[in-house]
């Protein structure tokens, strides 16, 4: 768990960990955890879910890369979230302080450029109407 507050608004604490998925996907995420009690289940709403690649070189370096994990073009705008089944989930652990920190980075550099681009994805979507 890392503490994000800033100096205007304080927020609440958010908890940033990667999953790795039965589909051997690894996502980082910040998310909250639901028990439902009928079935006895637990899910996590995964809060702008991203995948992860690393990329280990013969040289020994290793490439570390944040994608977004869903097509967000034709999603609603915003955050997004995605609820998830514990079941889905292989393993949920821990980040470096670093790690969330880039995580962080990528959101909100991601979701500026989303914005900027939404006007041109409207504009393409009703072009795909119009044929």
């Amino acid at each position: 768990m890392t503490d994000n507050t800033n100096n205007e608004t304080p927020e609440a604490i958010k908890c940033v960990s990667l999953f790795r998925l039965i589909t051997g996907e690894d996502i980082i995420s910040e998310y909250e955890t639901s028990y439902i009690s009928v079935g006895n289940k637990t899910t996590f709403n995964l809060i702008n879910p991203s995948k992860l690649i690393v990329r280990r070189f013969p040289s020994g370096e290793v490439g570390i890369a944040l994608i977004p994990w869903l097509p967000e073009e034709v999603l609603a705008s915003g955050h997004i979230s995605v609820v998830i089944d514990n079941r889905d989930v292989l393993t949920k652990t821990i980040l470096r302080d670093k790690m969330v920190e880039f995580y962080e980075q990528y959101v909100r550099q991601h979701r500026s450029a989303m914005e900027k681009n939404d006007e041109s994805l409207n504009q393409n979507i009703e072009q795909l109407i119009k044929t």
